[in-house]
Parts: C-alpha cells; sequence; structure tokens
C-alpha cells in the first residue's frame, strides 16, 4: 500500500508541523518514540509488524490527545480574554450585533 506522503515518517513529520504545541520539550519523549516507530514501519515495508502497527497506531492517539488539548486550553484562554475562540463564534458575535443594531 503506497502512503499519500510516502513514508510513515514523511507524514509524521507534516502532522508534528501542523500545530505548535507538538514542539514543547515536555513533549519530546512522545514524539521522539513516534519518529522511532515511524521509521521502523518503513523499514519493516510491505509487511509490517503488527505490535508495530499497533503501537504506532498508539502513539499516534497519543499526539492527537496533545494537540486537542493544547487546542481546547488555546480556546478557554480565548474566552478568558473576552476574544472569540473560533472563526465560527466571531461571525455569531457579529451577527448579533448586527441584528442588535437594526
Amino acid at each position: 500500500m503506497t502512503q499519500p506522503y510516502g513514508t510513515h515518517r514523511s507524514a509524521l513529520e507534516v502532522t508534528l508541523l501542523a500545530d505548535a504545541s507538538l514542539s514543547d520539550p515536555v513533549h519530546s519523549a512522545l514524539v521522539a518514540l513516534a519518529r522511532s516507530l515511524a521509521d521502523e514501519l518503513d523499514a519493516q515495508g510491505e509487511t509490517p509488524q503488527t505490535r508495530t502497527q499497533a503501537t504506532y497506531a498508539g502513539q499516534l492517539g497519543a499526539i492527537r490527545r496533545v494537540v486537542s488539548d493544547a487546542r481546547s486550553l488555546r480556546r478557554k484562554e480565548s474566552r478568558a480574554e473576552g476574544k472569540p475562540a473560533s472563526r465560527l463564534e466571531l461571525i455569531k458575535r457579529q451577527a448579533e450585533r448586527a441584528r442588535g443594531a437594526e
């Protein structure tokens, strides 16, 4: 099966670059393990070991949770500062103001 980004490692690097929270030193062990597993899967070729695949999938889940938690924290901080938490929230606030002005 061909990977859209060529290798597991290159796909992982795209994922890691997608969110700055993964560059935090607190997550360096998680990122290092994920890179090692991606390299191992790439080295195993077309028939990777099931355990390696399962461990890698678990690491991707952990990375997803880190990103999700970081985004939730940013939303909470935005709300505390009175800023809209998302683009949709901003649009809703603008619509409410426009209706109130009529």
